[in-house]
């Protein structure tokens, strides 16, 4: 697959105990399991389609799921 534009890196600069804190304040339920079950390797779905977070496509209009909103 050819992507039909280039890659645009954005700078890395995040405040990791603030990141940590949120995704502590989520808690385990709303990361999901890679589809082959590959150990250690999870998800947490904060844009999908319509904002549903179980909905995999990738064609539509994306909006921020509920987990994303209960961020700051």
């Amino acid at each position: 697959m050819k992507l039909q534009v280039p890659f645009i890196q954005l700078p890395l600069q995040f405040d990791a105990t603030r990141l940590a804190a949120e995704m502590d304040a989520l808690g385990p339920d709303p990361w999901r399991e890679h589809p082959n079950k590959y150990p250690g390797n999870f998800s947490l779905p904060l844009i999908a389609v319509d904002g549903d977070p179980d909905n995999d496509e990738v064609a539509g209009p994306m909006r921020p799921t509920a987990w994303l909103e209960r961020c700051s």
